[in-house]
């Protein structure tokens, strides 16, 4: 049977899911061809000063756009500028380059819930929802174990996890923490927007990598995120890399991309 084709909806769906992430919680404000979403006391992390849905086309044919997104990142304490760009072509991505930064193409991945059936995995191991202090300060000691982060950037002591947790006191997600054989694994997020359903920021800690953890949990969420009313179930990978693979071998397809662009302040 033919998996449905995924609806100009749909995608448009996950994109708003990506920029409602940042949203949550945070300072809003329409600004340089984009949308600036900031975290005053996170701003020693990428991730709490983002400027997202950012036409490409339209910024990059300005001379001075990049130095306005530099200045206007300094001034809000940033240590680097970090933006989306959700149209784009191959010579944005390549101007980029040429001015520096450090440039990586995300692939958004969604897929019908009914499509990809239930989890069938034995002693596939449990998710367990963080709802206390108790199972924060474990996925934040999680995080604190570890250079790097869900995102893909410097972890800055476990502090993402108080980031994260802004995110969900503010009702757009749920933490999750995993569990297999009665160790600590993982840590995953997912976020109801409707019948759409969010996973974000899926973390394995590097003692468990390459041991199959990662399919059991992410089908675990679906189940999750199926008994919760979703129909519509998608992500975003770094295109080519481990999460694009293990996220495919779960039955979701690439439909969209965003480019991010990182540089130095």
């Amino acid at each position: 049977m033919m998996p449905k084709i995924i609806t100009k909806q749909e995608k448009a769906s996950l994109l708003l899911s990506e920029l409602n992430y940042f949203r949550a919680g945070s300072k809003v404000k329409d600004i340089s061809h984009g949308q600036l979403c900031w975290l005053e006391e996170f701003n020693q992390i990428s991730a709490a000063t983002i400027l997202h849905n950012v036409n490409g086309t339209r910024a990059l044919a300005e001379v001075e756009w990049l130095d306005r997104v530099k200045t206007l990142f300094s001034r809000l304490g940033a240590s680097q500028y970090r933006f989306y760009l959700t149209q784009f072509d191959d010579s944005h991505i390549e101007r980029l380059k040429q001015f520096g930064l450090q440039v990586t193409v995300e692939l958004g991945m969604l897929g019908h819930l009914e499509d990809i059936g239930n989890a069938d995995f034995h002693d596939a191991g449990e998710l367990v929802l963080i709802d206390d202090d108790r199972a924060l300060s474990l996925k934040r000691k999680l995080y604190q174990e570890c250079e790097v982060g869900a995102d893909g950037h410097q972890m800055q002591n476990g502090v993402f996890a108080d980031y994260e947790q802004v995110k969900c006191n503010s009702g757009y997600m749920s933490s999750y923490l995993y569990y297999h054989n009665n160790r600590l694994k993982g840590t995953v997020s997912l976020a109801l927007e409707g019948r759409f359903a969010r996973l974000k920021n899926l973390y394995i800690h590097p003692k468990y990598r390459g041991q199959g953890s990662g399919k059991p949990l992410v089908t675990g969420l679906m189940t999750i995120a199926k008994e919760q009313g979703a129909e519509v179930f998608g992500t975003y990978a770094l295109q080519g890399g481990i999460s694009q693979r293990l996220y495919s071998s779960c039955g979701l397809r690439p439909c969209i991309s965003q480019v991010e662009g990182v540089g130095q302040l």
